[in-house]
């Protein structure tokens, strides 16, 4: 295998390897799916961390029989205080799909809940790129020694070891449960004149915000390293699914002057951002942030290496707290290399 096409599929392992977990939550705590419109995700209180349902979650309810309806895509289902219904596909879209489906609330003894766990993503990142590395220390050792066996007349670049554990890990990535083969679901009746019409369970900006979420920001601090600079900089983003960021910004330093009357000066650098935003908590509410800032200026290239902690003050406010961010500046030597940027982040979420 080219070392090149080994860097890239390495470096696409986190992101392939988000792995799904599916948490049962018993009727008491559903009330929050009963209301139609909603504006962002439900948090079901169940548990430690409680049970997130997004537009991009998969449902499937559980009868007081014991039975299990289909899988749902939570962003297809329509509700009311009556039922719960859907119209569309089902989520495994093999699954024939007759009429309107769907369930009274009445007979619903609990659902199950299937959403992108960060605790099984962690587990599933760590085992997968172990494997692969196990995978090419196999393949290193048995083409080391099929060329001392053959007096180095027998060339053998790739047996395809590491390829194979690449693609098994990658298959097991994003994987959605099966369908249960004894599911069954209920063709409801045309609704009554005095019931109140079922309507989506998210509304369209929310299935928006799930999908593509909109930031501007403001920042400001100092930079510890540079007899505590003044720093500030705005940046415009976009969170894609809730997890991959991509921006671009501008952050300016107040310098103070190097000799005797000579005034202030304002560095300006443009930056292009790359990261992930790891929710903490169901109701996404807490965050971690990581990735880099990557900009230039004066024929200078930079690098900020940004981590740390994301708040959710309301649906569309956010701040965060970036301590002792380093900052790498190509060609450059001395006490102006050695950035170290202190900030805090002012985020309006559109």
């Amino acid at each position: 295998m080219r070392p090149a096409t080994l860097v890239a599929l390495f470096s696409a392992l986190p992101a392939l390897n988000g792995c799904y977990g599916t948490r049962a939550v018993p009727v008491t705590q559903i009330a929050s799916l009963k209301h139609g419109d909603r504006g962002r995700e439900a948090v079901l209180a169940s548990g430690l961390r409680g049970v997130r349902v997004g537009p991009r979650s998969w449902l499937r309810f559980r009868r007081w029989d014991g039975s299990r309806t289909p899988w749902f895509e939570a962003r297809k289902l329509r509700v009311n205080d009556r039922h719960v219904v859907t119209a569309e596909p089902r989520a495994h879209s093999a699954a024939p799909t007759t009429g309107i489906e769907g369930l009274d609330w009445a007979l619903v003894a609990g659902v199950e809940v299937n959403e992108l766990d960060l605790e099984e993503s962690l587990v599933g990142i760590t085992a997968g790129t172990a494997a692969v590395l196990a995978a090419m220390m196999t393949e290193a050792f048995v083409i080391g020694v099929i060329g001392a066996l053959s007096g180095g007349h027998l060339q053998v670049n790739d047996l395809g070891i590491t390829r194979g554990a690449l693609e098994s890990v990658a298959g097991e990535a994003l994987k959605r449960p099966d369908e249960d083969p004894a599911a069954r679901s209920t063709v409801l009746a045309a609704p009554t004149t005095e019931e109140s019409p079922a309507r989506p369970l998210f509304s369209p900006e929310a299935r928006r915000r799930d999908l593509c979420l909109v930031t501007v920001s403001s920042e400001g601090g100092i930079d510890g390293a540079r007899t505590f600079t003044s720093v500030g900089g705005v940046a415009v983003g976009l969170r894609l699914v809730d997890l991959f960021e991509l921006g671009v910004g501008a952050r300016s330093s107040l310098l103070a002057p190097t000799t005797e009357g000579e005034p202030f000066r304002l560095a300006s650098v443009p930056f292009v951002r790359f990261g992930l935003h790891l929710d903490l908590t169901a109701g996404r509410r807490v965050a971690l942030a990581v990735g880099a800032d990557l900009g230039g200026a004066s024929g200078k290239v930079n690098a900020r290496f940004l981590y740390g902690l994301r708040v959710r003050l309301t649906d569309k406010l956010q701040l965060g707290l970036y301590p002792w961010n380093p900052v790498a500046t190509s060609g450059s030597v001395g006490r102006d290399a050695r950035s170290r940027l202190n900030l805090i982040e002012l985020s309006w979420l559109l």
